[in-house]
């Protein structure tokens, strides 16, 4: 998914990267704003884990609903490297 909405209901209420691999772990995951502020980062995350990744704030407070950039990096099961890239979308 390229959006999210973290309004607390339990339903999408976080970012983080899917794939069909467990065992794949994603080595960092950043966000940033539209002017480049990074708003978060966090390493040696699991996949499919919503709950251990962004959860739409920036030092404790709820950000503006709109387009946001994340970069990742991802160690695949054959220790080979990929950076992932893209825009993800909070609705509130």
């Amino acid at each position: 998914p390229n959006s999210f909405s973290p309004n607390g209901d339990g339903v999408n209420d976080g970012f983080i990267l899917y794939g069909p691999d467990e065992s794949v772990r994603i080595r960092i995951l950043e966000i940033y704003d539209r002017w480049g502020a990074q708003l978060f980062q966090a390493e040696n995350l699991p996949l499919n884990n919503p709950n251990n990744g962004w959860n739409g704030e920036f030092n404790g407070q709820k950000i503006i609903p709109g387009v946001y950039v994340y970069s990742a990096t991802v160690i695949f099961n054959d220790g080979s490297i990929s950076k992932i890239q893209g825009e993800i979308t909070l609705v509130r």
